[in-house]
């Protein structure tokens, strides 16, 4: 539903530039402010006049992103869909971007429609039956799940430590970045506001005589008329890095920040560690829980539409309730589980709102869960049976470099150019704790059997 809305958003948008150039009006826009919303690329407003002087906008957003320096006062030549537009699309700009933006996730919204549709079908079939009498076990002392510190310290400890290194990394930078405003002074206001655009033009001069123009929206215009002195902080190497002592008397500042990337990593890895901390404190009191509910379980394989295949356990609860719940993937255990077999098990629910069971099993060990139990499993996967015996680690290193290293890789050089190499790092980790938490298989070996083959990696 996201990708819908978003997509007919930025669909609505696009075709505003689209007709701007295919029927529009034609003309001029002059830039009036910027802001700097990412390093060297500027939002921009300016005031739009049409070629026969008959249309006339100010306050006006300007299409496509500045990239560069401050544009300052450019013109260029632009058209807007009509009297009434709320952008100006350059002639660059032809064939918007929105506009294809839009349309691929328009398009991908159908397409996945489709997909899970004839999922959705295709899992609409009598659920595997259960037997009157589980399948025995082998005797003997449980195995520990070693998937649990692997939780813990991978997923749980080290994405935690990465995002401290993350923020203590931001706020360094920032103080860095405050600490070359070290030069005070007095900056002139050498471009006034008009009509059409309330911004001014300060021009800030270092002691060594280089100078620059900040441009800043202030609340009161009409108290600054050419001329006037503006205090301000600055960079005495680069006067153009700047900010004005009172910050309280403008509306659009340059803040001096990390870029957007940063911030959205930071919020990723919050809200994740937030979740998994939930999560660990839920599996304690399961694990803790004195009271057992004796259950039938069956061990299956979901083979997602995008992403690694999961181990899932279809249990069936002393009130003879059927339940769905991904556990996390620990071979050792996995292989001692009977294939295609109903099996006794020993429930301990979880404290919550939403049903969670810690998984007991005699002879083999527990399970952890790695989602909450459901009554219907997830359309967006196909289930079939689970062969333990072909568990074992197979395959190509080839497909292990393809399937984990290439994709981690991946994603730690996209916010390592958008941003850092802590928030690279910290990327990282939350890519390799997501898979975790979600009991992934590992990324070699054939875990389906039957007609329903899936090679993870």
């Amino acid at each position: 539903m996201v990708t819908l809305v978003i997509g007919v958003s930025l669909t609505v948008w696009g075709l505003e530039g689209y007709l701007a150039h295919h029927g529009g009006v034609a003309g001029q826009v002059r830039v009036s402010t910027c802001d700097e919303v990412d390093p060297h690329e500027w939002s921009c407003e300016g005031t739009f006049v049409s070629d026969d002087g008959t249309v006339r906008i100010a306050e006006i957003d300007i299409m496509p992103i500045h990239l560069g320096s401050d544009p300052g006062e450019l013109t260029e030549r632009a058209s807007v869909s009509g009297p009434g537009a709320s952008t100006a699309w350059l002639e660059s700009e032809r064939f918007p971007t929105p506009l294809i933006v839009g349309l691929v996730m328009l398009a991908a919204f159908v397409v996945s429609g489709i997909v899970l549709l004839r999922l959705a079908r295709a899992q609409a079939t009598t659920p595997l039956p259960v037997a009157a009498t589980p399948a025995a076990l082998r005797t003997g002392s449980p195995r520990a799940n070693r998937v649990i510190w692997k939780a813990v310290v991978v997923g749980w400890l080290l994405p935690l430590a990465a995002l401290t290194v993350a923020i203590s990394e931001y706020n360094r930078f920032n103080a860095a970045q405050e600490g070359r405003l070290s030069q005070t002074g007095d900056g002139i206001v050498t471009q006034v506001s008009t009509a059409g655009d309330r911004g001014i033009g300060v021009t800030v001069t270092a002691p060594d005589g280089r100078a620059a123009t900040v441009r800043l929206t202030p609340a009161d215009p009409d108290a600054y008329p050419e001329g006037t002195r503006v205090p301000f902080r600055y960079d005495p190497r680069d006067p153009g890095f700047a900010l004005p002592v009172d910050e309280s008397r403008f509306e659009v500042l340059w803040v001096i920040e990390r870029d957007s990337w940063s911030q959205f990593v930071f919020l990723l890895g919050i809200a994740l560690g937030v979740v998994w901390t939930w999560r660990l404190g839920r599996w304690a009191t399961g694990a803790w829980r004195r009271r057992l509910e004796p259950g039938v379980a069956r061990g299956v394989v979901a083979a997602p539409v995008v992403g690694r295949a999961a181990l899932w356990l279809e249990i069936v609860d002393g009130h003879g309730e059927r339940w769905h719940q991904r556990i996390l993937w620990d071979r050792r255990l996995v292989e001692a589980l009977p294939a295609g077999l109903d099996f006794a098990v020993e429930l301990r629910r979880c404290l919550g709102f939403r049903r969670m069971y810690v998984v007991d099993v005699a002879g083999v060990g527990r399970l952890w869960p790695g989602s909450t139990a459901r009554r219907i499993p997830p359309f967006t996967s196909t289930f079939g049976p689970f062969e333990p015996t072909a568990a074992r680690p197979g395959g190509s290193l080839r497909g292990f470099h393809l399937g984990v290293v290439l994709p981690v890789g991946l994603v730690a050089a996209t916010a390592w150019y958008f941003a850092d190499p802590t928030m690279g790092l910290l990327a990282a980790t939350l890519f390799v704790a997501y898979t975790l938490w979600n009991g992934a298989v590992p990324a070699r070996g054939v875990y389906l059997s039957g007609n329903l083959v899936i090679r993870s990696g």
